[in-house]
């Protein structure tokens, strides 16, 4: 299975990060939302982005009220979400807007 980011830029710019890259038959995981700068160039480290995406996002949409995890793993994430650009508030890193699978050649 390969893994590949497509970030939109707001200079109309579309980054494409692929990891894990197989054959162009090869199922893919796309991962695709919006970053304030192409600085995600530097430093990108796919599993952190996914973890902390997933801690600052909301668990279930249209829920008033809003339970979280309290464990030191789960915090860590968000905080790295919040401050490092990867949530709804704050999109200088990469927040991710949708997940789906296709053949990689279907998406490079």
């Amino acid at each position: 299975i390969s893994l590949l980011f497509r970030v939109f830029c707001p200079n109309q710019q579309v980054i494409s990060i692929p990891f894990l890259r197989g054959n162009r038959n090869n199922p893919a995981v796309v991962i695709e939302g919006e970053a304030e700068s192409t600085d995600i160039l530097e430093g990108f480290n796919p599993n952190v982005v996914i973890l902390a995406n997933a801690a600052t996002h909301k668990q279930y949409a249209n829920v008033e009220e809003v339970v979280e995890p309290t464990t030191k793993r789960f915090q860590y994430y968000k905080q790295i979400g919040e401050e490092g650009g990867c949530s709804e508030n704050n999109k200088r890193f990469f927040f991710v807007k949708h997940v789906f699978c296709d053949n990689l050649g279907g998406v490079e």
